[in-house]
């Protein structure tokens, strides 16, 4: 670890509009170093955050402070996320384990999933917690079920695979990563079923929009929305200056939430395209973003190692 103590910071917006200047209000503590990657429960208490030293932290969102650290990987933590009811917690990384992490008990559910082919850099879950997918660096995408155990594999891509997103009716997985495709595969057996050609920039992240046949894809500095079925493009959120890392969709009327190396996040409207709240932490490339179902919180991971995990409160109209 280069050092430094991570130090999550509450940040509250006077009014809302586009540009809106944040106020950094209330530090907490944190891990130590570069933070990758944050996701809220369901309910949106409580709020994940796994980096660089391999710990993941459970931090209380009301309470802002620290309630558990999850230890046990080897090396950094690329991706977790919560299963649906955020009783559980699935988490990937530099040291080629699948882990599944009770969090009322800070403990494993399972014997870690080892021996993955190379370093895992992406995953997602099902609805129902039936399936967790992950992706590798040597671009193979594999499905597990929840106990562990393997439900097929591809060699879907050409490089890392650094994004993947189940459909809301758990059919269908897609992925994308550093060969600039949209690899679209049947959850049933593990086959494809077709490809978007995204462009020659990598795909960061990709999320799906409820309810819809929608994916929103985070390529270079370009956010666009397409349609799984037809394969066509729907839309674009402009804004950003560099690429796109990290990409969350929330809210009954969905709001999309991204993070930039530019150093900026974001919250838009799907449904206008338009910006509904920026901020600029001042931490340089930011990671990873998460969104609250209320739309009232947004957190960050971001490369900066004394203040790499950060939330933000909205009032989004």
């Amino acid at each position: 670890m280069r050092g430094g103590m991570i130090i999550v910071t509450w940040i509250s917006f006077a009014a809302i509009v586009a540009a809106a200047a944040p106020r950094e209000t209330f530090p907490l503590g944190g891990q130590e170093g570069i933070s990758y990657v944050v996701d809220f429960t369901p309910n949106g208490k409580l709020l994940a955050s796994g980096g660089k030293d391999g710990t993941i932290v459970l931090w209380d969102v009301a309470g802002r402070n620290e309630v558990r650290r999850l230890t046990g990987h080897e090396g950094p933590v690329y991706a977790l996320a919560f299963a649906k009811e955020g009783a559980c917690l699935v988490s990937v990384g530099h040291d080629k384990t699948l882990r599944v992490w009770d969090v009322k008990e800070g403990k494993s559910k399972i014997e870690p999933v080892k021996g993955l082919p190379d370093v895992v850099m992406s995953l997602a879950i099902n609805g129902d917690v039936s399936r967790i997918a992950t992706g590798c660096y040597n671009g193979e995408v594999q499905l597990w079920d929840n106990k562990g155990e393997s439900k097929g594999k591809a060699q879907s891509h050409t490089g890392p695979v650094y994004a993947l997103a189940f459909s809301p009716d758990n059919a269908t997985l897609v992925s994308g990563g550093r060969d600039g495709l949209v690899k679209i595969w049947n959850v049933a057996d593990a086959k494809t079923d077709g490809e978007i050609k995204i462009g020659k920039q990598t795909i960061w992240d990709i999320a799906c929009v409820p309810e819809t046949k929608t994916i929103a894809v985070a390529s270079g500095n370009n956010v666009t929305l397409w349609d799984v079925g037809s394969k066509l493009q729907k839309g674009e959120f402009v804004g950003h200056l560099a690429a796109v890392r990290s990409l969350a969709i929330a809210g009954k009327t969905p709001m999309l939430a991204t993070a930039s190396e530019d150093g900026t996040a974001r919250v838009w409207d799907i449904a206008t395209k338009a910006e509904k709240a920026i901020a600029r932490p001042n931490a340089g490339t930011l990671t990873g973003v998460a969104l609250t179902p209320d739309l009232r919180t947004l957190a960050v991971a971001s490369a900066d190692e004394s203040k790499s995990v950060r939330l933000w409160e909205l009032k989004i109209e």
